[in-house]
């Protein structure tokens, strides 16, 4: 896998995978002492071309917290036959991510819609949508390592850096 840098990473247009582990994807392998980060892994059913994008993939437990946060490529793409149609399958390499770190133990950025996976803009994940104005449509904002995130409900979720700390003010 080759070495990025954060800012190459933050530029590079491409993807971060969530993965969500549960009982029916994944879990149960774990249980039965199958490798984690062998599951973590893959195989996902992604297309070809997606997955090529991918530059990141996040684990997020059962619970919703986020349990891995890796650089990611393609180890390899197979071709597998269901009953009604063929799927791709990918395996992806991966390797711990420093600049993604401060997601692990924090409620995933990205809930889970209905497959196992999902997809985010690496550059949105790293940096988060807000501007310096004011705006409804910004869901995430990281500033120097502290991460805000606000889901759907309208609840707010601060993550600070390793040795930060952060003060609450209620209006």
């Amino acid at each position: 896998m080759s070495k990025q840098n954060t800012a190459e990473l933050a530029t590079s247009g491409g993807e971060t995978i969530f993965v969500f582990i549960s009982a029916d994807n994944g879990g149960t392998r774990i249980e039965n002492g199958e490798s984690e980060i062998d599951v973590i892994r893959g195989t996902w059913v992604c297309a070809p071309e997606r997955a090529k994008r991918v530059d990141h993939l996040i684990a997020v437990g059962a619970d919703g917290l986020v349990t891995h946060a890796m650089r990611a490529s393609v180890a390899n793409i197979e071709q597998v036959k269901l009953a009604k149609k063929t799927v791709s399958r990918v395996l992806f390499d991966v390797e711990d991510s420093p600049e993604m770190k401060f997601l692990v133990g924090h409620p995933s950025p990205v809930a889970q819609v209905r497959n196992p996976v999902a997809y985010e803009s690496t550059d949105w994940v790293l940096h988060g949508d807000a501007t310096l104005e004011d705006t409804d449509e910004a869901t995430r904002a990281v500033v120097k390592g502290y991460v805000l995130d606000v889901d759907e409900n309208g609840d707010a979720f601060v993550a600070a850096p390793e040795g930060g700390s952060v003060t609450v003010l209620c209006r």
